[in-house]
């Protein structure tokens, strides 16, 4: 499989989305949400996005605080150990907006429905609010990153869900984002027939398109109907023939 990135109707209006908050003016909210099934591509479109505007990566984890989210963007803004461990919200705060102040990138948080849960719900309203504070001093905006309950949950707290200025939902890609998949990545062309066999069977999840089938057992010593294994076909199989 070539080392290509596809450009699918889901990545574009992400793209859109996160080069809108990039350049809100003064005044607008910079927040946005990502969600959608597992195996949509969220967690690749997103890494892929990071690398084409300098972004920030983080994964919320279970029981975040707001200390330890600011700790964390210390972190990976490579601030000193001093200002990362001093365990007060305000010098992290003033740190952080000052090297975004210098250069503004955007922050992508990732696996943010443990802000919701119900054992996190209130440190996830502060976790937001402390967001919004960076946010509303330096363009550098915040892209939250969830799955397909995410939106329902902001939805549920109309204090934050008006703060998400961007709503971006991946669904499943349609037969012409598979056709733009298989010429991008495949090592070789594919007729549409089996294009379209594979996209059905894939039931349209981009992950199920690219990624190879799970084994059930060995078949070494197994007797395969070629045909059988032809109906069984991805488009792994498909998209890197053997040498």
């Amino acid at each position: 499989m070539k080392r290509e990135f596809a450009i699918t109707k889901n990545v574009a209006r992400l793209n859109y989305a996160v080069h809108t908050l990039m350049n809100s003016p003064h005044g607008i909210e910079r927040m946005g949400l990502l969600y959608g099934f597992s195996g949509e591509g969220k967690t690749t479109t997103v890494d892929y996005l990071i690398d084409q505007t300098d972004g920030i990566s983080l994964r919320a984890m279970r029981g975040w605080t707001p200390t330890w989210m600011l700790s964390t963007l210390c972190a990976e803004l490579r601030l000193s150990e001093k200002i990362r461990h001093s365990n007060r919200k305000q010098i992290m705060h003033e740190a952080i907006v000052a090297q975004l102040s210098e250069r503004p990138r955007p922050i992508f948080i990732d696996e943010i429905d443990h802000l919701f849960a119900a054992h996190n719900s209130r440190n996830g309203s502060d976790i937001l609010e402390c967001l919004r504070d960076i946010y509303d001093t330096v363009k550098a905006p915040v892209l939250l990153v969830g799955e397909e309950n995410s939106a329902v949950a902001i939805q549920d707290s109309c204090r934050f869900a008006r703060r998400i200025t961007q709503w971006v939902e991946f669904r499943g890609i349609d037969r012409a984002d598979a056709r733009i998949l298989a010429d991008t990545v495949g090592e070789v062309r594919i007729s549409d027939d089996l294009l379209d066999y594979l996209y059905d069977e894939a039931g349209a999840n981009v992950g199920r398109m690219v990624l190879p089938p799970t084994k059930d057992g060995p078949t070494r010593h197994r007797k395969v109907n070629p045909l059988d294994r032809c109906r069984s076909m991805t488009a792994t199989d498909v998209l890197n023939p053997p040498p």
